[in-house]
């Protein structure tokens, strides 16, 4: 007998793998434990939810407990497996198969996590390899879903402009979640750093989703739709504006002597040029007086501290999109 299943095992390549989740062909009759309720099913109008997986958006990962997990990550920087965890509790579309009749025989988890290699990422395997695994062993009942999901691999298939925009906005993707979880050890000695990085990924993959699938016609169009939904959000442009306070504050106009032996002798400043036009920045007897006014109230803090604090202001603004992040990272490796 277990000669036979590794038998059918080799025999089992990918694409009929992928052909088995895209495809309805029922083991049983009952659905499947995790089926999604009709209340999760967000109305693409009201509210675009990036979803690569079902015609109409759902929101399949918990929103409360992702969130909270995601405001401690970043305040904290040590939380790692946030979006394993999340993609692993996620449900699943309504499905007539069921896993525990035919997972185990097939070896799916070994099957996934041997052969599923995504070489975008700078790790070897998934980020979520259970998340996969229970798409893979629940296709979706809904011929909507599974023609919406064939549409997605058709069009990748017929265009490598959209095949390698997706796989950078993955690895953007990929790059939020390490920094997020502090899985790369970034930013330790510098938490606010850490933090403008944060944003700063954030900030390319809502651009890189509102530009990089204007064109598609298939359920990726719902990544453009998201991204200029962000882009045209009030807390967008305060992301775009302490961005661009971080990166340019003011320009200096040097003039650098150098000696006979190529050394640097001395420099001059001839002219310095705030970034007038970003809100943040303040002309320089304002940000005196202000001081001075906060002294004599008798508060003490830093330029750090503030700095630390309008950005927690800036990411609470897109805690809530920040949740669909999970869920698209999840989508795309599917």
């Amino acid at each position: 007998m277990s000669t036979a299943r590794n038998f059918s095992v080799r025999r089992l390549s990918r694409r009929n793998m992928l052909d088995r989740a895209l495809t309805l062909s029922p083991l049983a009759s009952s659905p499947a434990p995790l089926a999604l309720d009709a209340s999760a099913a967000v109305v693409l109008h009201r509210r675009p939810v990036p979803d690569l997986l079902h015609p109409i958006p759902v929101q399949r990962v918990d929103v409360a407990q992702t969130k909270h997990a995601i405001a401690m990550a970043f305040a904290s920087g040590v939380s790692g497996g946030l979006f394993a965890e999340a993609l692993d509790r996620s449900k699943v579309a309504a499905s007539s198969w069921q896993p525990h009749a035919f997972a185990s025989d097939l070896f799916l988890t070994t099957f996934v996590t041997r052969c599923f290699t995504i070489r975008a990422r700078t790790e070897d395997g998934l980020v979520s390899a259970g998340h996969l695994v229970k798409l893979l062993a629940s296709p979706p009942s809904d011929p909507a879903s599974v023609d919406h999901r064939r549409a997605v691999v058709t069009e990748l298939l017929a265009s490598s402009d959209l095949r390698g925009e997706l796989e950078r906005l993955y690895v953007a993707l990929d790059r939020f979640r390490a920094l997020l979880e502090g899985a790369t050890g970034e930013g330790k000695w510098d938490p606010t750093r850490r933090q403008l990085d944060i944003l700063k990924v954030l900030k390319d993959i809502f651009d890189r989703a509102a530009s990089g699938f204007a064109s598609a016609s298939s359920g990726l169009a719902t990544l453009s739709i998201f991204g200029k939904r962000i882009q045209a959000s009030e807390a967008y442009r305060a992301l775009a504006d302490i961005l661009r306070y971080d990166e340019q504050l003011a320009t200096l106009d040097i003039k650098v002597r150098v000696g006979a032996d190529g050394k640097i002798r001395g420099f001059q400043i001839v002219s310095v040029e705030e970034n007038a036009a970003n809100p943040f920045v303040r002309s320089p007897w304002r940000r005196w007086i202000a001081k001075i006014e906060l002294f004599f109230r008798g508060f003490r803090f830093s330029d750090n501290e503030i700095m630390a604090r309008l950005i927690d202001t800036v990411f609470d603004g897109l805690e809530d999109e920040v949740v669909h992040l999970v869920q698209l990272l999840g989508d795309v490796e599917f």
